[in-house]
């Protein structure tokens, strides 16, 4: 029973009453109401504690109104209405005790009516059980009511059948499972298993196409007018009847056609018979064997109803013989003809458009007589064709029975026409004459023919005119028949290496070479043909060599004067693209000289070069590294530039340090060679000669050109401890300092084997490098130079090496525009001059998406990029690739650190003289944080700090990089002061992200890592200790390390949260160190110590607390 909040309301004795009562039950202090009810009344009663004592409460509830209510308290016998104590009560049993009363009154029904469902599908179960052994079966009957409608009446029973009167009432028993009397002698349950195994698939059917009918007749609004006479029999439409036929093919079955009722056995297959054709003169006659047949057709079969068979003929027959054997039945049945009635001329067209489709199937009798009467005669075709002053076609054509020859364009005389009348025309083959000329597009005046159209015209020669040949004869005269249709207009192409450039040869050319650049912008519009001066067509369609010579021409460069001259000079750079595209046609023989053959084979098989990886490298490279150094190695070898741009982390800067180390090796072996071989030539053994062999020695050395390294300014030093640590005898000069400090290091160039440089200082000191000769410059993160227009590219195009290459971890083809200015460096002109670059191939590409130039481009560009990813080596990969990046301070940071490390100095050596070095720990830790944050950023430590921070800006680096190239990053630092510099800066790069620190709620963590898991965001900002455990984000494969501390252990929970089951991609990890700094001394003294004992990584700050007093101090000192 219910009462409503208005109602509780309104019983209450005052507003005051009402909202103490509320304040009660809000407060708990209403006891468990004790309820005793019947179907119209209630009583309830409680005891609620009040701020003076216990009060005893009791309301009656009649027919869902409030009759009496009670209390206790004092204001209960003074007042009107309910006290606070009663309206606590009843809001207590409004909130609390009605809605489980509800739920327990709507369980109960839903609870009895799942009962009753079960308790009555036992007393079935039970009934068929004990039910009688004999089962029901079914006896149908197809009624026939022509015109392809048909009815399907049904009976049942066991020993005696009973029709059942209204099949849709059937249905619905069997549907609830009814039992159903049907006289004395039939009772039966309706279930399927009461059914005998033939029986149960066609009562199936039935139940089922009722309801299917059922539905249609609702949706039309026509189920009202559904009487019980239409509810005897079941309508079988055309799908219906396909599936009924379906159910008991094989099977015999009662059918009714009017008063007649008879067994059709129901099978798949074409009746047997023949068609007679008699008569003589101008009278004939069609007949057939069949005796009684009715056809049927519907959408998807064709039937004929026989006597005693219903058969489905197979589609050929439908289509070929069914259509005769209809327009047969409709003659018979509306006028009373059993066969049709040909004239002479009727029978002849009848034969020659017929005859041969039906005695595919059905044999055609006829006696020889009749045969020989009725043969008829094949048109006769003559096509006559000429090519007029204007080149176009123009010509005449006759149709010819017997002695009878007219034109079918030309208007005919009252005679020609009787005499035409009296012909059994052959339809079929004049139809197929005037089709094929209508399909050129020919137009008829007077009689004549005229094609004027050059399309129209290149197509009717092309196949036309052997389309006509196939019907008759076609007369052509010597002006059309001079009109060639060049099909292979490219013969072979000569190429040779001479004077080291690609001399590329057309021979054997089956066009005018004066025409070619003509005929080649015909193609790039996509024309079908050119028509050349003589008149003669081109075919330049697809398919033909044509598009060949265009990919030749439009890659190489080569200019109009060169087409028509047939013979080009270029390049050899040019060579790796000639060949990719010969390669490829099919139509275009190609000779190559040994010089041209050998530098392909060459740069294909870069696996099997003879290069041998230095042995000096203190490295091991893996087998994509040593395919890397000898792609590099065959590339300088030709004087080719090339453009390495294997995936992040995969080692790009080892395999370009194995080159100019093997270089150098290799150039100091030959210089050896000479000199032991030039000495041994003179015999010189005075001290004189002596001293003129170190002389030439120098000389040579000077001979070996540095190499250069040009790479943004927080790389710098990474490239110079990567050359310490892999090539420690290469000599390396790094540019570093004031203008004069920097001029002054150039100045000291020679000797040195590597030199290296920012993007930054380069543009600055561009001039000092203008008589400095290279043997590699090497463009670093070569992204930088992706727009040409800056002073970096300009000045970076303004070196001079005998060998360019350029670094990139980013998918350079993904912007045209930086591949066109990569490819300027490494090898200039290789992709024309940017406005042609624009014109030919960033316009086709980006706005036409033009799929012919793009695939011209990477034909271009394949054999001078070599880009791996890290899924395509990853049998050579480890599960996780960890790399060391250093970064450089920033001037003014520099400067505070400098003054802070020699405060801290200060403070811990007065901390160490006071307490020793046992009770020194949590001061020197102290002084160690406010170094670290000066590293990570000096705007940590110093509110008034406005400058930038090297490591930051670095960082910001790694970051855009690793975006473009679609990777997704964990950002992990010990300091949320840091992470929030670092989200800032990224809201100011326009970068998405998530940030997560220790107070962030449970709910909002497990929220932000399945988001990030699953959407683009591609930056996840994390404090070290929130979020170093117990995540899984497998969304990310690149995890950085901002600011690494002593405790390894917690560092490589961070990194697992990315490295774990689910990661699909292999993770790179990124730890930023700043150079000549505490980090960088940390990570000398983790280095040092991680060989003793692997337990010391794990023992984190503890790691402090085994420190020496030598060892703490060289942490805080300037070296």
């Amino acid at each position: 029973m219910k009462i409503t909040l208005r109602e509780i309301k309104d019983v209450a004795s005052s507003y005051k009453a009402y909202d103490d009562g509320l304040n009660y039950f809000k407060e708990g202090k209403v006891e468990k109401i004790h309820l005793r009810q019947d179907e119209d009344y209630i009583e309830m009663m409680s005891c609620v504690h009040g701020d003076t004592g216990d009060y005893q409460t009791r309301v009656e509830l009649y027919n869902e109104k409030l009759a009496w209510c009670e209390c206790n308290c004092l204001p209960s016998f003074q007042e009107e209405g309910a006290c606070k104590h009663v309206e606590a009560m009843l809001l207590k049993y409004y909130y609390e005790v009605m809605p489980d009363i509800r739920r327990s009154i709507k369980g109960e029904r839903y609870s009895q009516n799942a009962l009753n469902y079960y308790e009555d599908q036992v007393i079935k179960e039970q009934d068929l059980e004990l039910g009688e052994d004999e089962r029901i079966n079914a006896h149908i009957k197809l009624i026939d009511e022509g015109a392809g409608s048909f009815f399907l009446g049904l009976s049942v029973g066991a020993n005696k059948f009973y029709i059942v009167k209204d099949l849709y009432e059937f249905a619905e028993h069997m549907l609830q499972g009814n039992r159903v009397v049907y006289g004395k002698n039939l009772d039966f349950i309706h279930d399927i298993s009461v059914f005998d195994e033939a029986a149960k698939p066609i009562v199936q059917f039935i139940v089922d196409k009722t309801q299917e009918y059922l539905d249609i007749l609702r949706q039309v609004g026509m189920y009202r007018g559904f009487t019980k006479a239409d509810r005897k029999t079941l309508p079988l439409g055309p799908k219906a009847f396909d599936e009924f036929f379906d159910l008991i093919k094989g099977q015999s079955i009662e059918v009714e056609n009017g008063k007649e009722t008879r067994e059709v056995l129901f099978a798949e297959g074409n009746p047997r018979f023949e068609f007679k054709i008699e008569g003589e003169g101008d009278y004939y006659e069609l007949s057939t064997s069949l005796a009684e047949y009715e056809p049927i057709a519907f959408s998807r079969y064709k039937y004929i109803l026989l006597k005693d068979r219903l058969l489905r003929l197979d589609k050929s027959f439908g289509n070929d013989v069914f259509p005769l054997l209809k327009y047969m039945y409709e003659a018979r049945n509306v006028h009373g003809n059993k066969q049709l009635d040909f004239s002479e001329t009727l029978i002849k067209r009848f034969i020659l458009s017929s005859l041969a489709k039906i005695e595919k199937h059905v044999p055609v009798v006829m006696n020889e007589d009749i045969k020989t009467a009725i043969t008829p005669e094949h048109v006769h075709v003559k096509t006559f064709l000429d090519l007029d002053g204007e080149g176009n076609i123009i010509g005449d054509i006759q149709f010819q029975y017997k002695g009878f020859i007219f034109n079918p364009y030309k208007k005919l005389n009252e005679s020609e026409t009787r005499q035409l009348e009296q012909i059994a025309r052959d339809t079929p083959n004049e139809y197929r004459v005037s089709n094929i000329l209508k399909y050129y597009n020919f137009r008829t005046k007077n009689g004549g023919l005229h094609l004027s159209e050059e399309e129209d015209i290149y197509a009717f020669v092309r196949t036309g005119i052997n389309e006509l040949m196939e019907l008759g004869e076609v007369h052509v005269t010597e002006r059309l028949r001079h009109i060639n249709l060049v099909k292979s207009p490219m013969g072979s192409i000569g190429l040779r290496i001479e004077n080291n450039m690609l001399k590329v040869e057309l021979k054997d050319v089956n066009m005018p070479l004066e025409e070619m650049a003509t005929i080649l912008n015909a193609y790039k519009m996509k024309n079908k043909y050119y028509r050349l001066r003589d008149g003669s067509f081109l075919d330049i369609a697809g398919g033909t060599t044509i598009g060949d010579l265009a990919n030749i021409v439009d890659g190489l460069g080569m200019k109009e004067s060169d087409l028509a001259e047939g013979e080009a000079s270029l390049p050899k750079y040019r060579a790796l693209y000639l060949d990719q595209v010969l390669r490829q046609s099919e139509g275009i023989e190609v000779s190559r000289d040994k010089y041209f053959k050998q530098i392909i084979r060459d740069v294909k098989n870069v696996e099997d070069a003879d290069y041998e990886v230095p042995k000096s490298l203190k490295a091991n490279l893996r087998t994509y590294q040593k395919t890397g150094y000898r792609w590099l190695r065959t590339m300088a070898a030709y004087g080719f530039g090339g453009i390495l741009a294997d995936d992040m982390g995969l080692g790009k800067t080892l395999q370009m340090i194995a080159l100019i180390l093997a270089e150098k090796e290799e150039n100091e072996a030959l210089s050896q060679n000479q000199l032991a071989s030039q000495v041994d030539d003179k015999k010189q053994d005075d001290a004189k000669e002596a001293e003129a062999c170190n002389k030439s020695q120098g000389a040579l050395e000077c001979l070996c050109k540095p190499s250069l390294v040009i790479c943004p300014t927080s790389l710098v030093l990474n490239w110079q401890t990567e050359l310490a640590r892999f090539a420690p005898s290469l000599k390396v000069l790094v540019i570093m300092g004031t203008v004069l400090e920097r001029k002054t290091i150039l100045e000291q160039i020679v000797g040195y084997d590597v030199v290296i440089t920012s993007y930054e200082l380069l543009k600055r000191d561009i001039d000092s490098y203008e008589e400095i000769q290279f043997r590699y410059c090497i463009a670093d993160e070569a992204q930088y130079i992706k727009n040409a227009n800056t002073l970096s590219a300009r000045a970076l195009k303004l070196l001079k090496s005998e060998v360019r290459f350029a670094l990139t971890g980013t998918p350079i083809e993904n912007s045209l525009a930086e591949l066109w200015s990569i490819f300027d460096f490494i090898m200039p002109e290789y992709l024309f001059s940017y406005a042609e670059f624009r014109r030919h191939y960033e316009m086709p590409i980006v706005k036409s998406q033009d799929e012919v130039v793009t695939a011209r481009l990477k034909k271009l560009i394949a054999p001078f990029v070599m880009r791996r990813l890290k899924k395509d080596v990853l049998k050579e990969l480890p599960d996780k690739t960890e790399t060391v990046i250093y970064n450089t301070m920033e001037e003014e940071q520099q400067k505070l650190y400098t003054a802070h490390l020699a405060l801290a100095k200060k403070e811990m050596e007065e901390e160490l003289k006071a307490k020793g070095v046992g009770a020194s720990h949590i001061k020197m830790l102290a002084l160690l944080t406010r170094l670290r944050q000066l590293c990570c950023h000096p705007a940590m430590y110093l509110q008034d700090y406005t400058e930038t921070s090297g490591k930051l800006e670095q960082c910001m680096e790694i970051v855009k990089d690793s975006i473009e190239a679609g990777h997704k990053i964990l950002l992990f630092s010990q300091f949320t002061t840091m992470l929030d510099i670092l989200s800032n800066r990224l809201y100011r790069e326009g970068i998405e992200h998530f940030m997560l620190t220790g107070s962030t709620k449970a709910e909002e963590r497990m929220r932000l890592v399945n988001e990030f898991n699953t959407s683009d965001i591609p930056v996840f900002l994390i404090s070290l200790k929130a979020g170093g455990t117990g995540l899984n984000l497998t969304g990310a494969d690149v995890v950085i390390h901002y600011d690494p501390w002593w405790n390894l252990s917690s560092q490589n929970q961070a990194t697992d949260r990315a490295y774990r089951i689910g990661q699909k991609n292999k993770v790179q990890v990124f730890q930023m160190i700043t150079k000549n700094s505490i980090e960088e001394k940390i990570k000398e003294l983790q280095d040092k110590k991680i060989g003793l004992t692997e337990s010391v990584l794990q023992e984190g700050e503890a790691f402090i607390s085994r420190m020496s007093e030598e060892e703490i101090k060289a942490l805080f000192s300037e070296q």
